[in-house]
């Protein structure tokens, strides 16, 4: 079983977006604020997290933002959080766990 070394819980406003209450620009935002707070003890995969943030808060400011553009930056978050922190193929140290649902 994978051992997740972060979370990223993001689920409250992944809801509010799908529920329609929130635009993908205010949903950027938000997991570039939730993103920015969270704690990574290694400079290699923080120098990484700040690029992420930085792209969510670019597309958070694009007010032509298509989805696909905010799915791209999406699958970056989601592979930079399954970085295997370990030799372990299977299960072992994960990065962070992007919590949607």
């Amino acid at each position: 079983m994978t051992k997740w070394m972060n979370v990223l819980d993001i689920q409250d406003i992944w809801k509010e977006s799908l529920d329609g209450d929130i635009s993908m620009q205010e949903l950027a935002k938000e997991i570039a604020e939730k993103l920015s707070m969270l704690d990574i003890s290694n400079e290699d995969y923080d120098f990484e997290k700040q690029n992420l943030v930085d792209e969510f808060i670019n597309l958070s400011e694009d007010e032509e933002m298509k989805v696909a553009d905010f799915d791209y930056v999406m699958e970056y978050l989601y592979d930079w959080g399954d970085t295997h922190l370990d030799d372990k193929v299977f299960g072992g140290k994960k990065l962070c766990w992007i919590k949607t649902f």
